[in-house]
Parts: structure tokens; sequence; C-alpha cells
């Protein structure tokens, strides 16, 4: 596969967002708004991808699919106005990650400044018997997972 993300890269590292995609404990998904990000990014040639197999490669891959709702909406509405951060993929997103009540893990620099937990701080982990919910983001895909 020729896509951007670190959930796609093949080199076989031990990332740290590899570990939380491989851990069973985990329900990994990926978010509609990030196919559409990958199709329009396609469309206009920012990224060059057989679509097919992206979309082929979830299920396998152990991602399950986290559709877009009205409530992630609403949430999108009660964002906080950032206005050197118009991106409406990474607000959806995010949204999301607060409506789902998820922790938005993200490389992007401008994830820390919504409500929503955003790594760079620590994964959250099993706090005793209690999983800890844990949203993922790459630049060309974004996922959420959340400990089972």
């Amino acid at each position: 596969m020729h896509c951007s993300g670190r959930w796609a890269e093949t080199d076989g590292s031990a990332t740290p967002v590899r570990v939380v995609i491989a851990d069973p404990a985990n329900d990994v998904w990926a978010s509609v708004v990030s196919l559409l990000e990958i199709t329009v990014k396609l469309r206009i040639g920012k990224l060059r991808a057989d679509f097919d197999e992206v979309t082929r490669a979830l299920a396998p891959a152990g991602f399950r699919l986290l559709d877009l709702r009205p409530a992630h909406l609403i949430q999108m509405t009660r964002l906080p106005f950032c206005p050197d951060h118009r991106d409406p993929f990474d607000h959806a997103l995010i949204a999301q990650a607060i409506a789902e009540d998820m922790t938005f893990v993200s490389d992007d620099r401008n994830a820390t400044r919504y409500p929503c937990g955003a790594w760079p701080a620590p994964i959250p982990r099993r706090v005793g018997d209690e999983a800890q919910p844990v949203t993922f983001s790459t630049s060309a895909g974004d996922f959420c997972t959340s400990a089972a």
C-alpha cells in the first residue's frame, strides 16, 4: 500500500502508535472522516494510494469503522475557534473523540489546543480494571481506539 500515515508503514518498527493498535485490549476504529479525507486528497493529487486497497486493509488490520453522526457534528459546533487551525477534517475527528469520550492521539501540534486529552500527552492505558479510551490520528488517516 502506498499511503502516508504511520499505521500503513511496513518497516515493522514498534512505534507507540503501532503498540496501541496491536494491543489486543484495544478496539481500533477508523473514522469515516479519515476515509473522506483520503478520498479528497486522492482526487486532488495530494496522495497516491489504491483506495480499494486501503478500505480492504482496515478489517484485516483490526480496524472497525466509526461513522460520522449528528452528535459528532453538534460537538464540532462547540469546539473553540482557533483562527489559524481551519482544517475541517481535524475538527470533525476531534469532535468525534470528544463526543465518544476518547483521547485524541495525533502528531498534529494543533490537537492539544482542544479539550480532548490530546497526545503528545502519554497514551492512556488501563487504570486498575478500567479501560482508558484512546483516539488515534495520523496525517493521512485518523483512527479511534478504545480499550475493551
